[in-house]
């Protein structure tokens, strides 16, 4: 079912290819327009089937679109914002794929307030530590979260947007879930953004020591499951640990209480202490593949 006669995506790496790859095998959308900084991206877009016009900027991208979706880092992301919100037509919604929603949310409360345009956030949570728009898939929605952050107190034309872009994202497979922006901070703060900064610094300390080398040689799936978020982008992971500093912080450090706990355990051999941490671990893990 088409739910939106044009879509604009702004960015073509790999969460906006792969969103336009969806549009169209899900049948979401009539007409799939991209505009990306890079003119090699562009380019390439234009030789992929899902793709039905690429624009040289934004603004004209988002001319007449009923659908805006901007994909990029948070900090172009705020960028397109203030960019597309005089271009925008009556009626038109604009979202983003942004790891992080109170920062943006503000940002676009600002850039949006005499736009003819309303602006609601999404997130699916969908990513990789790969990118670009050669590693897209249409199916990269399927059976994942997606978040959907209306601003505290909006009107109803908020809310009406926020519920076509539950269905969308419903038809491009997603779970979704609409909860306030900074409820999703906090979430993805422990859930993501945790997760990121520990396998960084296990790899970077591991990488670190003088028997490197060695270490790497002995790294086998566990430690490479462990590390594998580590791959992605330290641009883009920037931008989001700076947007959502207050939440991580406070994420680090229940994380420090555990583990320091977990440390004097150890050092007094209080190994049912440390054994009921292994338990807790895996019982929970155990649960997420169970779902």
């Amino acid at each position: 079912m088409i739910l939106f006669r044009k879509v604009a995506i702004l960015g073509a790496g790999l969460l906006g290819a792969s969103l336009g790859k969806a549009l169209k095998k899900f049948g979401a959308a009539q007409s799939v327009e991209v505009w990306s900084r890079s003119e090699s991206t562009r380019e390439k877009c234009l030789r992929q089937a899902w793709c039905d016009k690429v624009s040289e900027t934004p603004q004209q991208c988002v001319k007449d679109a009923d659908l805006v979706v901007l994909c990029a880092t948070i900090n172009a992301i705020e960028e397109h914002m203030r960019l597309i919100a005089p271009a925008l037509k009556g009626g038109a919604i604009v979202t983003d794929v942004g790891s992080t929603k109170a920062h943006l949310c503000s940002v676009a409360e600002d850039a949006f307030k005499d736009s003819a345009g309303v602006f609601v956030g999404s997130h699916p949570m969908a990513g990789s530590e790969k990118s670009g728009l050669e590693y897209a898939s249409g199916e990269l929605f399927v059976g994942r979260p997606c978040f959907i952050t209306p601003a505290a107190g909006a009107g109803d034309k908020v809310f009406d947007a926020a519920k076509k872009l539950d269905e969308l994202w419903r038809a491009l497979g997603s779970d979704t879930r609409t909860i306030t922006p900074d409820l999703h901070d906090r979430i993805v703060a422990r859930i993501s953004h945790l997760p990121h900064i520990l396998a960084a610094n296990l790899s970077a300390l591991t990488g670190e020591q003088p028997d490197a080398a060695d270490l790497a040689f002995a790294a086998s799936s566990g430690f490479r499951d462990t590390t594998r978020v580590a791959g992605g982008s330290p641009d883009m992971w920037r931008s989001i640990i700076s947007t959502n500093k207050t939440e991580i912080l406070k994420a680090l450090a229940d994380y420090r209480g555990k583990i320091d706990s977990f440390i004097k355990a150890l050092d007094e051999s209080d190994f049912e202490m440390t054994n009921s941490v292994l338990e807790a671990g895996r019982k929970f893990r155990n649960g997420l593949d169970a779902k």
